[in-house]
């Protein structure tokens, strides 16, 4: 049964006074100071730490019904330089968590150790709706007792990290009443997690937000009571009120919703709450949430973009250690809808180049399932990546006439691991439709094969696409429905 929610009256603005004056003093009870164990940034190419929220349940068909499509999933996400998984999930799909032998759980548990192997955490997406304060949702907080069920009967496997809870509030639902019971809500999942070392990580509307747009019931003395003080878009004590509950901390940090169109304007709305943050005890670090790709909310719509706006936050990261853990890119993919989300958006840049060695087996034991394999026993191989690159193996997506065309194909086996010796065939097609050339090449112990044509400075210039038409190795099947791209795409100026 939920707990009852007690009415909002003067009392309790006294009483909420004296706990802000003794916060002022002594600091909060609860969770611990950010740590980059549970929001790590893992070995991408890139020095900051990403998140991106993944439809698992929504999205299985499409990208994790099979060992295959789980492996290339993370490997792609690795590339494009994502550190932390928020992997949603269905009430029967979250209920599913508690028995590790559901076709499903197996699939997840694959993902977590997948990304595990790639320094990548892993977080169950779940309480997914508009927060009205229900009383179904203010006891759907025991969920959470499958996430702790999937850690603890995993063996040796790899652990989530934690939960994200992305129970929002807008319109009606804006009030000092839905705020108190929200919060209720959220203590109540972390007295519910208990000393289990589960992260909670609340999504949040921007904190100043959610008090300018308060339908009449945050005046002057609720802000009081509440320890806010300040004005637009500047407040202080929001974070702490948002993160906390009769002066205990319940959140180890939570994922602002700063969705605006550029990166200036995401900076210059989370610095307030990062600044706050980082001077808290315990610390409340903000993961700056933004959205990539076509959205009908303020979008960033290029790679350019998004560093930037990535690299900004670093840098309130280098100065406020405690106040950021990092960036939350929504969302990874809509298979369904034809437009590019951040999976479209960033190019993939596999670590060291792109002939280093995957690091997707980590060291030490991982206790991955075994991989599946075709109904005759027989190893399968699929084509994990392709791009073009410069010289270096810098990606490129263009070239002038008189320049060599680089690209590369990845190839791996169905456990996501490299195959090495395998010759892959490709032809270069002219903005014509024409193929100008058939090329094969041999992997490497990355996986990888290597390709290139010279170009005239006459040369048509144009869209080139590059198609993988065939690849072989003796004693290895070449599964080409489990490509996760066959063609690629560049431009001859």
């Amino acid at each position: 049964m939920p707990k009852k929610i007690q009415p909002f009256v003067i009392s309790v603005m006294f009483i909420g006074s004296l706990l802000f004056q003794a916060v002022l003093a002594g600091g909060l009870l609860g969770a611990a100071q950010a740590a980059t164990t549970w929001w790590p940034d893992g070995n991408d190419v890139a020095n900051d730490a990403r998140a991106t929220w993944v439809y698992f349940s929504i999205e299985f068909t499409a990208n994790y019904s099979t060992t295959a499509l789980v492996d290339a999933s993370v490997l792609e996400m690795r590339n494009k330089k994502v550190d932390v998984l928020i992997a949603s999930l269905t009430s029967t799909d979250m209920t599913g968590l508690s028995n590790p032998a559901a076709a499903r759980t197996v699939l997840y548990q694959r993902m977590v150790d997948q990304a595990a192997g790639y320094g990548m955490a892993v977080y169950v997406g779940y309480w997914e709706d508009e927060f009205s304060g229900s009383s179904g949702q203010m006891s759907s907080y025991t969920a959470v007792d499958n996430v702790i069920n999937f850690n603890n009967n995993n063996g040796a496997q790899a652990d989530v990290a934690g939960v994200v809870s992305d129970y929002e509030m807008h319109s009606n639902n804006r009030t000092a009443t839905r705020y108190a019971q929200w919060r209720q809500f959220h203590n109540d999942l972390n007295n519910r997690i208990g000393a289990n070392p589960l992260k909670l990580i609340p999504v949040l509307n921007d904190p100043a937000v959610l008090i300018n747009n308060c339908n009449n019931s945050c005046d002057a003395a609720w802000k009081t009571a509440n320890g806010i003080s300040g004005s637009n878009p500047n407040y202080s004590g929001d974070v702490n009120y948002f993160t906390s509950y009769n002066s205990v901390r319940f959140a180890d940090g939570y994922i602002g919703m700063y969705y605006y169109s550029s990166p200036a304007s995401i900076q210059s709305n989370a610095h307030d709450d990062i600044v706050e943050a980082n001077g808290l005890t315990p610390a409340a670090p903000v993961v700056v949430g933004f959205s990539v790709g076509p959205n009908f909310d303020p979008t960033l719509l290029t790679e350019a973009d998004v560093n930037t706006a990535v690299s900004n936050n670093e840098a309130e990261r280098a100065t406020y250690p405690n106040g950021t853990l990092g960036v939350m890119g929504w969302r990874w993919d809509d298979p369904a809808d034809g437009d590019a989300e951040y999976r479209g958006v960033i190019s993939s840049q596999p670590p060291g180049g792109a002939t280093a060695t995957p690091t997707n087996t980590p060291s030490g034991p991982t206790n991955t399932p075994t991989p599946t394999v075709t109904p005759g026993g027989a190893p399968t191989m699929h084509v994990a990546d392709m791009l073009t690159t410069d010289i270096n193996g810098n990606p490129k997506p263009g070239f002038l006439r008189g320049e060599k065309i680089y690209w590369r194909v990845k190839i791996v086996d169905q456990a996501g691991n490299p195959v090495s010796g395998a010759s892959v065939t490709t032809n270069l097609v002219k903005p014509n439709g024409t193929v100008w050339t058939t090329l094969t090449s041999s992997t490497d112990a990355g996986g990888w094969a290597l390709f290139n044509k010279g170009t005239l400075n006459n040369s048509a210039t144009g869209t080139y696409t590059i198609n993988v038409t065939g690849v072989t190795k003796t004693g290895v099947s070449y599964d080409s429905g489990a490509n996760v791209v066959s063609s690629i795409t560049c431009t001859l100026t």
